[in-house]
């Protein structure tokens, strides 16, 4: 800045405040002549800086025929590369998956997992799917990066940081290079995007598969009901992951886990005022005794839950019968996935129990579905003081096998 422009940033500033100074003055001592006289000049000063200002700007010089063609080139070939983009992009993200599933293993195969580690902070995402991009001065992948709200971001360990970008630039040079030896992309403007995109919903879907696997939970309802504080714990950030692949790919990153964190936040609320309202309104409690704390009488699902399989299996048995049917009790080994066989005059049911804490897979489902293939029976049921995954839900649809889960399990035991 030169020292004319200094100079006349220094008067702008002080103009002002002498004016006003002098006013002030004027107003103590009651002369109107100095008053006015003092805005007077202010006003005239202000107004005579604003002519000199427009004056001397520059008008904006219109384009050259040349360089307006030059533009239009540019603009077309970039909504081109665009269009080539979106079009061939999803077969490469599908072909290199199981090299990314394979790339995020080597990562975390020491108990460190990078994609969560940050992203819980809620105000950054970690430094593999940014770092590789730092230097590269390409609009369209700084919009994405920054619609996801990433930044470049390191763990607190630098051997680890060393290690982890150490790779993650092999990684992605060698995705490069053999999307560029194998032909399989002519766009060098897009190729950086889809790079980075490659990895990215890669790393939603590998995230999402854990989700599945290990949890499961279909709504928000559902996942605070078993995570009560929900918005401090990673399992929802591995939620997050799990309902943008779910609803929308393209969906941001942070700005997700954020609404994700409020929602969860209103749900946990909701439920905490439903169950204040309950105690201040409900049927008061006598005041406990030392046999109220005996496991015999807690409730009837507490004591579900402490139960292991086969006290879960003689507690159903005992149910069923007090339901008036009879029911048979295959072997504890070599069941064929049918714990119970219940029948009346209308119908005869193999029944599979399980006493989980986690979700129960996929595999109960199959496993009845054998057992009834075994004993002959034309319907079944799985019975559970927990929930179904996704998937058992749906093959249990497919077979005939009629779920009970924790909430359906406690209706019929209260009627």
């Amino acid at each position: 800045m030169r020292k004319r422009d200094i100079a006349l940033i220094i008067f702008i500033i002080c103009l002002p405040i002498a004016c006003i100074g002098m006013i002030v003055e004027g107003v103590e001592k009651h002369n109107v002549a100095q008053i006015v006289g003092s805005a007077f000049f202010f006003v005239f000063v202000i107004v005579m800086f604003i002519v000199a200002y427009i004056s001397t700007k520059k008008p904006k010089q219109p384009l050259t025929s040349e360089e307006k063609e030059k533009r239009n080139i540019e603009i077309e070939q970039e909504q081109k590369s665009i269009e080539y983009f979106n079009e061939h992009k999803s077969a490469l993200i599908e072909k290199y998956s199981e090299s990314v599933f394979n790339f995020i293993e080597k990562i975390v195969q020491n108990d460190y997992n990078p994609f969560v580690h940050t992203f819980s902070g809620g105000t950054s995402q970690s430094s593999i799917l940014v770092y590789p991009y730092r230097d590269i001065n390409l609009q369209i992948l700084k919009e994405n990066i920054l619609k996801d709200g990433l930044e470049f971001t390191e763990s607190n360990n630098p051997d680890m940081n060393k290690k982890i970008q150490e790779l993650t630039i092999f990684f992605v040079d060698k995705i490069k290079n053999r999307i560029i030896s194998n032909n399989e992309w002519v766009d060098d403007f897009t190729l950086p995007l889809l790079i980075y995109i490659i990895i990215r919903n890669n790393v939603i879907k590998y995230y999402h598969d854990v989700y599945v696997e290990k949890l499961g939970y279909e709504s928000l309802e559902e996942f605070c009901s078993f995570y009560p504080n929900a918005t401090s714990v990673v399992a929802i950030i591995y939620y997050t992951y799990y309902k943008i692949y779910e609803t929308d790919i393209d969906l941001p990153f942070m700005n997700t886990y954020k609404k994700i964190c409020e929602e969860a936040k209103g749900i946990i609320e909701t439920k905490k005022h439903k169950k204040l309202e309950s105690e201040l309104f409900g049927k008061p409690k006598r005041k406990p005794t030392v046999s109220d704390e005996q496991p015999s009488t807690l409730y009837l699902i507490d004591r579900i839950d402490r139960m292991t399989g086969e006290q879960f299996e003689i507690f159903m048995e005992d149910f069923f019968k007090k339901q008036g049917f009879k029911v048979t009790r295959t072997p504890l080994s070599g069941d064929y996935g049918i714990d119970l066989i219940i029948e009346n005059d209308f119908s005869k049911i193999g029944v599979q129990v399980k006493c989980y804490k986690n979700k129960v897979d996929i595999s109960a489902i199959q496993q009845a579905v054998a057992g009834l293939r075994h004993y002959g029976l034309s319907s079944g049921m799985v019975v559970t003081n927990s929930t179904f995954q996704p998937s058992a839900i749906q093959l249990a649809k497919e077979n005939n096998i009629m779920l009970w889960n924790r909430n359906k399990l406690i209706n019929k035991l209260d009627k």
